[in-house]
């Protein structure tokens, strides 16, 4: 593999071998279909060359500023030394939190700094192009979505969504129940703190009405929305998404 073949030959001495790996790939694969739609993309990224750093990873894992200049140079990230130094400073005054100044950032407080650095990537790519200022197509999509239909909320319920699917994607075959089932995976099976924080406006003009919800299935934020138009699963480009029947 490392020699540049695009292929892998094993031998298996005998059947029951055989049969082991095939049942293990299957249920690794199964696995993979099962969890893709909760997992976010730029973790595995961000882990993948912090250990190529030599860093350990684990529960106690933090990235500090050095590791984070490190981390610009090795994307090739539209910054420097000094810009990333500063990026990272400004985005610890922001959270104000004392530990995370000192020490270094967690995992997913590290995502939300690629996300700055990946909208500053567009700003400049786009934004110089065409004189203003540049902006993920995927958010500008859930955007137009929130403010069309949610009222312009920092989430999407379930039915919006299921609309989005039928007009945009042609998957008629949906139903609501397969989109809450949908979003039960994209938020983890819980309530992250970021659709806590986008539907605290909602819940409150709906706890009068309704006894109990389960918000992970009826709502998702931007970032789930955005991994989901990412998905292996979500090939919007199938042409048989494309064929209209004539009945």
């Amino acid at each position: 593999m490392d020699a540049g073949e695009d292929s892998l030959d094993l031998i298996i001495p005998n059947k029951t071998d055989f049969d082991a790996l095939t049942r293990t790939l299957e249920d690794l694969l199964a696995f993979y279909q099962e969890e893709e739609p909760c997992a976010n993309p730029d973790y595995a990224f961000i882990q993948y060359h912090l250990v190529e750093m030599g860093k350990s990873l684990g529960e106690g894992c933090l990235v500090s500023c050095s590791d984070w200049v490190a981390l610009c140079k090795r994307w090739n990230a539209p910054v420097n030394k000094a810009e990333a130094t500063s990026m990272y400073r400004t985005f610890c005054e922001k959270l104000a939190i004392s530990n995370t100044q000192a020490d270094g950032l967690q995992m997913f407080e590290v995502v939300r700094l690629l996300e700055i650095l990946r909208q500053r990537g567009l700003n400049m790519a786009i934004g110089s192009a065409q004189g203003k200022e540049g902006e993920d197509p995927r958010k500008r999509l859930f955007q137009k979505i929130a403010q069309s239909k949610s009222d312009g909320s920092k989430a999407i319920s379930a039915q919006d969504f299921l609309a989005f699917l039928y007009e945009k994607q042609k998957e008629t075959d949906m139903i609501l129940d397969d989109v809450k089932d949908l979003f039960y995976q994209l938020n983890g099976h819980r309530v992250s703190p970021q659709l806590e924080d986008a539907l605290s406006a909602v819940s409150q003009r709906q706890s009068s009405t309704q006894e109990a919800v389960s918000w992970e299935r009826e709502y998702i934020t931007w970032d789930a929305f955005g991994r989901y138009l990412l998905l292996d699963s979500n090939d919007v480009f199938n042409p048989e998404r494309a064929v209209t029947t004539v009945r």
